[in-house]
């Protein structure tokens, strides 16, 4: 039997992943380290940023790869 096809959802999330990754780390070297997941409508953004504004940019980043995908927004802001 052939191997089970991709579902139309698993597909538009890794899909909105990439697009997402490729956006985030196009704008600022230190969003390469930032963890983007997603399950159906939802792309959960998880790592640590300097300050309040680069979260505020990484969220913008999301909002506009995402289309019509919810931000779950993890984000924490300080040093390690």
């Amino acid at each position: 039997l052939p191997p089970p096809l991709a579902s139309p959802n698993h597909t538009s999330d890794e899909v909105c992943r990439n697009r997402i990754r490729f956006l985030l780390h196009g704008t600022r070297p230190e969003f390469r380290q930032l963890q983007i997941e997603s399950d159906h409508d939802t792309v959960t953004v998880r790592g640590r940023v300097a300050s309040f504004y680069l979260r505020q940019v990484a969220i913008q980043c999301c909002q506009q790869a995402a289309g019509t995908f919810r931000i779950n927004d993890q984000l924490q802001v300080g040093a390690a």
